[in-house]
Parts: structure tokens; C-alpha cells; sequence
């Protein structure tokens, strides 16, 4: 292949990784200023506006990766595309302002029958019920933009936009609390006016990549969705629905069954637990179009699917073992709380959601694969029995052996997740690649490995209580590059070969 194109898919990838690591970064800087201007509880009201938002996320129902898939499919015609986004603008934006009354509906109800607080009164938490559910509904509607964006191959502008927003919302904020007042309304209003202006710009960006070339709708065009993107939008409406609850139902129980301080406490080790999560979807973004353009050519389509389960393992096995022996280390570097006394719990807690998050991470490769083959029923099977059992697990730890026990509800269904969807993927959508192979290969022994070398560091940090940050990325930098070396000795390629990790084709 040639070397621009090299080029082009690293830069993908990398603006993918800088937007998603500019996030990630971002939560890590201004938490710990959140929680210094307003106070653990009024952080965990924070808390609230990212499980609305994971709550609501349903609304999107497919439309925005709806929106990639036949964006990134190069025989449709601009003027098709422009008629896909207009009709999904009107949808989109129809069921976010019902969602919105809704939530302003029942602002009194969550307000007086859910939250427990000492310090809020209940007029100023209703209201900011009320300003999250008209920040999350706005915000919503960016991932539809977004995801055109990323279907006509734009994911560097896209990745851009997202760094600026992300910012803004985050680090502007903050000055506010210092200039003004450290007021939950100020960090409110000022969300939703970051989200107009994000929208706009999105919006802006993608008319104008579509105003060249065949425009000029044929007069025998019919102006309506199409079925297929229909029955797309509907498969994936029940996943979404599942989807949502299924990952937010153990913020929603600690919110109801413990005070708003201690739901601070855990959304704050959540965030931590979800970073095998943050790694995988930069990637994720980047392969899916991949996946969709060669889905007809099953060569080329295994031989991406293959190498995004590789290049993805490879990166957040490491990850994830190590966020596992230091949690409690970096909870403590991080938000200067004060865990004393409370160690074991958060260790516990940490390293169980830890090791879901790992797990509904490598289960990333095979679900854009069923997506790119436009296959919804297997991900509804699966989120449904995940239900079925996640909700009394997490009902039953919960009640018999405290907050900290609460994670082995999510490290089961996932686990359960990642083994039922791997074996769909590799028995009917990826025949020509052996699931035992790839359980050795790319999954057992990296796990070996990783296992050493994070055992053994951990060991003499705990003995000679050297930097732990240190030790961390010098075992992270060991396992990657050994596992990279044995992998591809076995592969037969160069031991130094790098190139494999963006060259999809």
C-alpha cells in the first residue's frame, strides 16, 4: 500500500487516541478541581449528568451509527446522504425534546423519592435535575453530526471539535468557580452553552462537506428514510434501550440505596474503572467505517477484524492488570481524597470494575463486526440475558455484602458478554480464523505475561515503595513490546514490526 495511506490511517487513529486521551486527561485534571470548589456531594450531582446522559443515550437508537454506516458507503450519492440526515435531524430532535419533558415531568419525583442529601436543599436539586435533562438532550444531538463526520472519513476535524468542546466545558468552568462563584447553576448553564455551540459548529462543518458534488436531487427520488436504515434504527433501538440500563443500572442503585457522598465516592472509582473503555473506543471509531466499506470482500474484512482485536488487545490487557494492582494509588494521586480506613472496600470495588470494564472492552472488535453486517439480534440476546442476571446480582451484593462487592454484578455479565458475542462472531461472521487461536494468541498469553511482569513490579514497589507511576509505565512498556515481539515471531513477520498495527488493509 502506499505510504500517504499509511500515513492517513495513523493520523485517524492518533487524532482518535489525542481526542479520547484529551478526555480522558480532562476528567483526571478538573475532577479533583470539582470536587475542591463544591464538595464530594455536589460532585456526585455532577455524577448525575453523566448517568442521564448514559440513561438517555437510548434516543439515539442506532441513528447516529445509522448515519456513519451509509455515509461511509462511497455509492451513495451526496444527495442521498443529505435526505438520511435531514430525516434523522427531525427524528433525532423530536424523541430528545419528549425525553426532556419527561425529565422536567418528573423532577420533584427523583428530587424528594431517589437522592438522599443533608446539605442540598430540595429547590436548587430539582433545578439542576432539570438543567442536566436540558444539557443532556443537547447534547445528544452531537452525536448524529459526529457520526457523518466520521463516516466521510473527516475523524481529524471531528477529533478537533470534540478537544475544543471539551475544553471549553471542562477548563473554563473552573476559571468561572474562581472569578465568580463555585455554584453548581454556573457549571450547569455553562455546559448547555458549550453544547449549543459544539452542535453548531458539528452541524456547520458537515453541510459544508456535503455541498460538493452531485447535490441535485433526481426528481424520481423518493424523500423518506429507507427501510433498511429503518429496520436498522429499530434493531438497534431495543440494544440501546438494553445498553443503557444494563450499564448504568449499578449507578442507579447506589444513587437510591446510598447517600449522595457515597455515590461520590463511587463514581469517582466508576471513572477510574472505565479507562479499558476509553482506550478501546478511539480504535473502535476508527474500524467501524473500515469494517462497513469491506464488508462484501470477507478476505480484507477478517484480515481488519483480526488485526483490530490484536491491536486492541494488546493495549488494554496491560492496561487494565495494571489499573488493578495500583487503584488504590492512583485514587489517592488523583483526588486527594481520603481513603483511610476504607482501603480494602475501594480496592475491592476498583479492581472488580476494573476487570468488567476489560471485559466489555474486548468485546468491542465483535460488536462492530455483527454492526458492520448489520446484525442487531445477537447484541439484543445478549444484553437481555445480562439483565436477567446482572440486576439480582447487583440487587443481591448489594444488600448482603456492601458497596464493595457491588462490581462482581458488572465483571460477571461481562465476562458472560464477551464469551457469548466472541463465539457468534468467530463461529458464523469470521469462519476463516480459529477462536482457539485467538484465545491463545491474543488473549492467554498476553494475559501471562502481563500477570508477570505486574506481579513483579508490584512486588518491589511494595518493597522498596519506589514511584508507582514509574514502575507502571516501565511494566506497561515491558508487556507491550514483548507481547508485541511473540505475536509476531509467531505471525511470521519481523520481530520489530510495527507497521501491522495501522496498516488495516
Amino acid at each position: 500500500m502506499p505510504l500517504w495511506i499509511f500515513k492517513s490511517n495513523l493520523l485517524k487513529i492518533l487524532s482518535n487516541y489525542i481526542g479520547k486521551i484529551w478526555n480522558l486527561i480532562s476528567v483526571f485534571l478538573f475532577v479533583p478541581l470539582y470536587i475542591h470548589y463544591l464538595g464530594v456531594e455536589n460532585y456526585a450531582v455532577i455524577g448525575l449528568y453523566s448517568l442521564i446522559l448514559a440513561l438517555i443515550s437510548f434516543a439515539d437508537a442506532g441513528m447516529s451509527s445509522a448515519v456513519t454506516k451509509e455515509f461511509s458507503f462511497e455509492g451513495n450519492k451526496i444527495y442521498y446522504k443529505l435526505n438520511i440526515l435531514k430525516k434523522l435531524e427531525v427524528l433525532y430532535g423530536g424523541v430528545l425534546v419528549i425525553i426532556f419533558f419527561i425529565i422536567l415531568a418528573s423532577s420533584s419525583f427523583i428530587t424528594k423519592k431517589w437522592l438522599s442529601t443533608d446539605s442540598i436543599n430540595f429547590n436548587d436539586l430539582r433545578n439542576y435535575i432539570i438543567l442536566i435533562g436540558l444539557g443532556c438532550s443537547i447534547q445528544m444531538i452531537a452525536t448524529l453530526y459526529s457520526g457523518a463526520m466520521f463516516g466521510l472519513g473527516k475523524q481529524v476535524e471531528a477529533n478537533f471539535y470534540q478537544i475544543v468542546w471539551t475544553t471549553c466545558k471542562s477548563l473554563l468552568v473552573v476559571l468561572l468557580f474562581a472569578l465568580i462563584n463555585s455554584s453548581l447553576y454556573i457549571f450547569f448553564i455553562w455546559q448547555i452553552i458549550c453544547n449549543i455551540f459544539y452542535i453548531l459548529l458539528l452541524r456547520i462543518h458537515v453541510m459544508r462537506s456535503l455541498s460538493y458534488g452531485d447535490i441535485i436531487t433526481p426528481p424520481n427520488f423518493e424523500r423518506k428514510i429507507p427501510n433498511h436504515v429503518l429496520k436498522y434504527i429499530g434493531g438497534m433501538t431495543l440494544v440501546a434501550i438494553i445498553s443503557a440500563i444494563s450499564s448504568q443500572i449499578d449507578k442507579l442503585i447506589v444513587s437510591y440505596y446510598y447517600s449522595l457522598e457515597i455515590f461520590g465516592y463511587y463514581n469517582v472509582v466508576s471513572v477510574l474503572s472505565q479507562i479499558p473503555v476509553f482506550i478501546a473506543i478511539p480504535l473502535a471509531s476508527f474500524m467501524f467505517p473500515l469494517l462497513v466499506k469491506y464488508k462484501e470482500d470477507k478476505l480484507i474484512f477478517e484480515s481488519i477484524a483480526k488485526k483490530f482485536i490484536f491491536s486492541l488487545y494488546l493495549i488494554i490487557i496491560p492496561a487494565a492488570i495494571l489499573l488493578m494492582f495500583y487503584s488504590i494509588e492512583f485514587l489517592d494521586v488523583w483526588t486527594k481524597l481520603n481513603f483511610s480506613g476504607r482501603e480494602n472496600t475501594f480496592k475491592i470495588l476498583s479492581q472488580s470494575l476494573i476487570g468488567g470494564s476489560l471485559f466489555l472492552a474486548m468485546q468491542f472488535p465483535f460488536y462492530y463486526i455483527l454492526l458492520a453486517n448489520g446484525k442487531t439480534k445477537y447484541t439484543i440476546i445478549q444484553g437481555f440475558f445480562q439483565l436477567i442476571i446482572g440486576v439480582p446480582l447487583l440487587l443481591y451484593f448489594s444488600s448482603n455484602y456492601g458497596i464493595q462487592y457491588i462490581g462482581f454484578s458488572w465483571l460477571t455479565i461481562n465476562f458472560l458478554g464477551f464469551l457469548f458475542v466472541s463465539h457468534i462472531c468467530l463461529k458464523y461472521y469470521l469462519k476463516n480464523i480459529k477462536g482457539f487461536y485467538i484465545w491463545k494468541t491474543y488473549i492467554f498469553i498476553p494475559f501471562l505475561i502481563t500477570l508477570f511482569i505486574s506481579g513483579f513490579g508490584y512486588y518491589f514497589y511494595d518493597l522498596m515503595r519506589f514511584n508507582f507511576i514509574f514502575v507502571s509505565i516501565i511494566s506497561f512498556i515491558l508487556i507491550f513490546f514483548i507481547n508485541l515481539f511473540i505475536t509476531n515471531v509467531v505471525e511470521g513477520r519481523g520481530v520489530f514490526d510495527v507497521k501491522y498495527l495501522y496498516d488495516f488493509y
